[in-house]
């Protein structure tokens, strides 16, 4: 049978099944990823249209799908999705039994059914579907285009007139019916145009009268054109922030390398968007407040209720820290200023309380300033060629122990990072203060700075911070060595714990300041023995009856100290005359009184003072011969400046002064002379020292040359300094010169030997002259004294004068913030930054509160645990020698009591037996050492058993007792003696004079060499 190429048989106009014939077959499968696929590049209702060109609904039709068919088979789809969720979970379970096709696959698999409203539109568009042919036919859509009607017709098959009419007539209805709403939307919108226009009618009916808006209106122009300029300048600000950030999006859209990039990016950029409308808010928020003339200080808390702007608390924090206003003060204070300078009526705005300016300020105040530390030290550790170098410092205020801690990145400006009260003064007590400082400054500076960092990454930070460390700064206090070799395990264990190689030991650095400090006291020893020397009766008012001065200080040092507590103006309020002083040299046209203060300085203000004093001098006595002495210092006064001993003790520190004192502080102040370089400044300096004490005599004149000439300029670079150096070395007598001469011959061997042993690691073969290269650089940036660390000390004892119930947090925040200039390092800060980094550090407040109450607990607890260990230490120590006397008295008793003379320990010994003799003597011996009986220096060892770890025998013993007992009968005798009256002065002949200091000197040597 013979076969056509055309089909025989007539179209089939039956529909294939169900009304949904005209919908192309579609899985759940498919309909599910193409909804996730899409979803990237469409948002909201639009996410649709896929899925309706999927399902094969025709682009020309696709403005008749409402919106809410659109939520419908979106919605059809989400639930699709969900059931397959649900499925998945017994997936595995069905395909590892093995029983066919899972429940899950099943429900993939299944033919998608839309929502019953788009299976109705789409019903008048089924189209009849032809029999497969054994000819070849192009693949289409179901759709009738003119392309398929023309297809259909060469094929055989043709559109009824019917369905062509039911087609029309659908799309007329739906359009009709989609005007009909249309228009049913226009009127309800007149309707409601047209009550608002009642509305705004009846009240432009009550309006005022023109002539006050005209006021109104002029009274507000100018604001209004200021408003607008700066909202002006925002929208552009905002507009340009908008174009940058589509450039970077573009930018990043183009170099991205995967989706996951480049979704980041978009988070990011649409974060920057979200900021950027903040600003927005912000300024316009400004701008309202501006218009309506008031202040908002009040702003939602995230975890509701309400809490003061950053604005409010940043203000009074820098009340507080930086213009020092008391905290009572501070709410008045912002009111007054508003009121009186801005024009607002600040009566009734709401501000903090006391009790939270103290709490936030000084609070937010400590976290900052720790924060801006580590932010700093960080970008300036960051460079591998600037040393950092820990400097550390302990001072006492009114019986209180503070220790201070500061880090020095070799730029000058060190940060402090601590300034804490502690309750001792041991190393442990520092390695643990310093470890504690370090650990809050790390977890402050994460917490405000990062905010977003694990305890794993703040260890490490801190493992880093304590490895970059190179040197540690103090003075040669035993207890710094200590720390140092504390520091080193600190770090070593912290490395161990990050599994990384320990880091080199820290070098230790002593200040240089110090060695000045101990300089004044090595002078003070020396001027002591020189007046021993040069006169064997007491001089000045130490000669007056009834005059008892210390016997600690030297005749040259109580006159300088009485001076300045005479006429001094912070000197002694009732018994001094800086007034009246001031007004005498006022009347005689003399200059005013150049005299520093001791308190505020250190030991070192005995050299300069020392040679104002004497060149003063002439002055002084005679304010003092027409004032009436009214006072026991005034009377001392006179007679210590009538001394021409005690006043050439003076002129030798004057002269010391000139010559070695200041230029040391020039070289350490000076910032081209490095640390390495005073390594052959402090060789000069013991060279001249040791030839001024070995030489056989100093000639005193305008021409002496001190180790450092070439500063002899920047030293007398002062005007009176001048009139002082020429007063010291001219005019001199003969006796005068040799007096002064062997007092500086003696002050230069005691500060020979102490500089030597200051100084030692700048010395040839000392430490600082035997380091590497790389060390060396290192060295060369650090700084050369602990002034820094001194300056805070100054900022304490003032805050501790004038504020002395201050909390410990309050008064390290107070000196941290000033210190580590806080608010500039805000000032920098960006707006948006500044304002993170206040919220920031208000979610701190309470922590740090709780913390301060906690450690100033604990320290109070520490002292008293130490006060009772030393109550019971010493009761111990009291019962031990009570009980030590009493065993030694039984045993004096058993040998015929205590034998006070000579004669009796020989009546007692002769009746014993010489067996018991030993015994006997070792008794009185050790009761005479229990009973601390005051003996010679010379004589101390009498007391003692044995020598050079030999044992005395009986003869030796019995000799040592009887030379005891002589001196206490000759101190017996001599307790009831008066003491003889001396003159003021009673100085040796000069041969005398001249072989005591050649003893001193020698004596002073050989217990260094020894």
């Amino acid at each position: 049978m013979a076969t056509s190429s055309t089909p025989k048989t007539k179209p089939n106009l039956r529909l294939r099944g169900r009304s949904r014939s005209s919908i192309r077959p579609v899985t759940n499968g498919q309909v599910i990823t193409h909804l996730k696929s899409s979803s990237q590049a469409h948002t909201g209702l639009d996410k649709a249209q896929p899925i309706l060109k999927l399902v094969g609904l025709p682009s020309h039709l696709m403005e008749f799908v409402s919106d809410n068919l659109k939520k419908a088979l979106l919605k059809r789809i989400k639930d699709l999705e969900r059931e397959a969720q649900i499925l998945l979970k017994s997936h595995t379970r069905e395909a590892a039994s093995g029983d066919g096709i899972s429940t899950y696959e099943a429900h993939l698999a299944r033919e998608f059914e839309p929502p019953a409203a788009l299976q109705q539109l789409l019903n008048p568009m089924a189209m009849p579907i032809v029999p497969l042919s054994t000819s070849p036919m192009p693949m289409a859509s179901n759709s009738p285009t003119p392309a398929r009607l023309d297809q259909s017709k060469q094929s055989g098959m043709s559109v009824s007139v019917e369905e062509k009419i039911g087609i029309e007539a659908a799309i007329v209805d739906l359009r009709v019916h989609k005007a009909k709403a249309k228009v049913a939307q226009l009127k309800a919108a007149l309707a409601e145009q047209k009550a608002e226009v009642r509305r705004l009618r009846a009240k432009l009916a009550k309006r005022p009268e023109i002539r006050v808006w005209n006021q109104r209106l002029r009274r507000l122009q100018g604001r209004y054109d200021k408003l607008r300029a700066e909202h002006a300048k925002r929208q552009a600000f905002a507009s340009s922030a908008s174009r940058r950030r589509d450039l970077r999006l573009r930018r990043a859209n183009s170099r991205s390398k995967s989706s996951q990039l480049a979704t980041e990016r978009v988070k990011e950029l649409r974060a920057d968007t979200r900021s950027l409308h903040g600003l927005i808010c912000e300024a316009n928020e400004k701008l309202q407040q501006q218009s309506v003339g008031s202040i908002i200080t009040k702003t939602s808390r995230p975890s509701g209720g309400q809490q003061y702007t950053n604005q409010v608390i940043s203000t009074c924090m820098h009340l507080v820290l930086d213009c020092h206003v008391p905290v009572q003060h501070v709410k008045p204070a912002i009111r007054r200023v508003l009121t009186d300078l801005v024009g607002i009526d600040a009566g009734n705005l709401a501000l903090p309380s006391r009790s939270q300016v103290s709490a936030l300020s000084y609070s937010l105040g400590s976290c900052l300033a720790k924060a801006s530390a580590m932010e700093k030290l960080l970008h300036q550790g960051a460079k591998e060629d600037r040393p950092i170098t820990i400097l550390h410092d302990a001072t006492s205020k009114k019986g209180r122990h503070y220790a201070a801690y500061q880090v020095d990145t070799g730029d000058s400006r060190p940060m402090a990072v601590s300034l804490r009260e502690v309750e001792g003064g041991t190393a442990n007590i520092y390695a643990r203060e310093l470890d504690y400082s370090v650990e809050e400054l790390v977890d402050l500076f994460c917490s405000v700075v990062l905010a977003h960092s694990s305890d794993e990454e703040r260890r490490r930070l801190k493992c880093n911070l304590l490895a970059r460390v190179n040197f540690l700064m103090t003075d040669r206090h035993v207890v710094n060595k200590c720390l140092n070799v504390l520091l080193n395990e600190m770090r070593q264990e912290l490395a161990t714990q990050q599994g990384v190689n320990p880091p080199p030991p820290v070098t230790a650095l002593f200040c240089g300041m110090h060695v000045i400090v101990n300089l004044a006291a090595a002078a003070e020893a020396a001027l002591r023995e020189w007046e021993t020397c040069m006169a064997a009766e007491a001089v000045g008012s130490a000669a007056l009856p009834g005059f008892r001065p210390s016997q600690a200080e030297s005749g040259t040092q109580r006159l300088i100290r009485t001076v300045c507590k005479a006429f001094h103006a912070l000197g002694s309020e009732q018994c001094g005359v800086a007034i009246p002083l001031q007004t005498y040299l006022e009347s005689k046209g003399a200059p005013s009184l150049r005299l520093d203060d001791f308190r505020g300085n250190r030991a070192y203000i005995t050299f300069p003072n020392g040679g104002n004093i004497f060149w003063q001098r002439d002055r002084l006595s005679e304010f003092l011969a027409e004032y009436t002495c009214s006072n026991r210092l005034l009377i001392a006064v006179q007679a210590d400046l009538a001394s021409d001993l005690l006043l050439s003790g003076c002129r030798a520190l004057g002269i010391a002064d000139v010559l070695l004192i200041r230029p040391l502080w020039v070289l350490l102040r000076c910032r081209d002379v490095t640390l390495t370089d005073m390594n052959e400044r402090y060789e000069r300096a013991c060279n001249w020292l040791r030839q001024l004490s070995s030489s056989e005599g100093v000639t005193v004149a305008s021409s002496m040359i001190g180790p450092f000439p070439e500063l002899a300029q920047t030293v007398l670079r002062d005007i009176q300094l001048q009139d002082i150096w020429a007063a010291l070395t001219s005019e001199l007598t003969a006796l005068e010169n040799e007096i002064v001469g062997q007092a500086l011959q003696i002050m230069a061997t005691h500060m020979l030997v102490l500089l030597e042993r200051e100084v030692r690691d700048h010395l040839p073969g000392g430490t600082l002259r035997q380091l590497t290269p790389e060390v060396a650089q290192l060295v060369s940036s650090a700084p050369k004294d602990n002034v820094a660390v001194e300056r805070g000390f100054g900022m304490l004892d003032k805050c501790v004068a004038d504020r002395p119930n201050m909390r410990p947090l309050a008064r390290e925040s107070l000196v941290l913030f000033g210190y580590n200039c806080t608010s500039e390092w805000l000032a920098d800060k960006t707006e948006r930054e500044k304002d993170l980094l206040l919220t920031r550090a208000r979610k701190l407040v309470p922590q740090l509160e709780k913390r301060g109450k906690e450690s100033a607990d604990a320290l109070r607890s520490c002292r008293q645990e130490i006060l009772r260990a030393k109550l019971a230490e010493k009761q111990r120590k009291k019962d031990s020698n009570a009980e030590s006397i009493r065993s030694i008295l039984r045993v004096i008793e058993a040998y015929g009591g205590l034998w006070p003379t000579i004669s009796r320990m020989d009546a007692v010994l002769h009746q014993l037996a010489p067996d018991q003799h030993e015994k006997a003597i070792k008794a009185q011996l050790q009761l005479h050492k229990a009973t601390k009986i005051h003996l010679p220096k010379d004589k101390a060892s009498l007391l003692n058993f044995s020598a050079a770890g030999v044992k005395r025998s009986v003869p030796q013993l019995r000799s040592q007792l009887r030379e005891v007992l002589q001196i206490v009968e000759l101190q017996d005798q001599q307790k009831g003696a008066d003491a003889p009256t001396v003159p003021p002065s009673g100085l040796l002949d000069a041969r005398e004079r001249k072989e005591r200091v050649r003893t001193a000197i020698a004596d002073r040597l050989q217990r260094q060499s020894s």
